[in-house]
């Protein structure tokens, strides 16, 4: 009973501990001079997958504004900085988000260690790559594959904030 009770403890400190650390990170993720003037548009390669599979989103930045945008693209890993996913299961419409930005939430970077990060955008350019979803966040599913946690069965409808600058909204079916 002891060990239940602790193991439960556990748990929330762990959760309490994720949350107040991305909180403070994404506070210093989008700390900018300015909003960048960005335009975001996502697309995924279909929209069926079977749960369990592996779902790319395809993310297109354009600099929209008159002058030249310092970002951080990706560093040290294969996710998006200063991205948040807004994952809606679209029959219970209820978050399919467990955590943000996971990878992040584990390290903290000083400024030097960014500089080689930073990508510059010109002003109407842009830039594409493709990022694991999960890479983005960890889903709030009861499925666990060895890997993580994995989507359940449903209908979603995912939006991403770059830089806090909003995408287009896409739905996808998990069969």
């Amino acid at each position: 009973m002891a060990a239940r009770r602790y193991q439960q403890f556990m748990k929330i400190l762990v959760l309490i501990s994720f949350t107040l650390i991305q909180s403070l990170l994404n506070q210093n993720c989008l700390k900018f001079d300015s909003k960048p003037n960005l335009f975001l548009k996502i697309a995924l390669d279909k929209n069926k997958y079977k749960v369990g599979e592996e779902i790319l989103i395809t993310m297109a930045v354009k600099n929209v504004g008159k002058k030249k945008e310092k970002l951080i693209f990706e560093a040290q890993s294969s996710f998006p900085w200063a991205t948040r996913a807004i994952l809606i299961n679209t029959l219970s419409n209820k978050s399919a988000v467990k955590w943000q930005n996971v990878e992040i939430s584990s390290q903290i970077y000083l400024e030097e260690q960014l500089t080689k990060y930073y990508y510059e955008l010109e002003p109407g350019k842009s830039t594409l790559k493709k990022f694991k979803l999960s890479d983005i966040i960890v889903f709030n599913g009861i499925v666990f594959n060895g890997k993580g946690f994995t989507l359940p069965k449903g209908k979603y409808e995912l939006e991403i904030e770059y830089y806090n600058n909003s995408s287009n909204k896409i739905t996808f079916e998990v069969i």
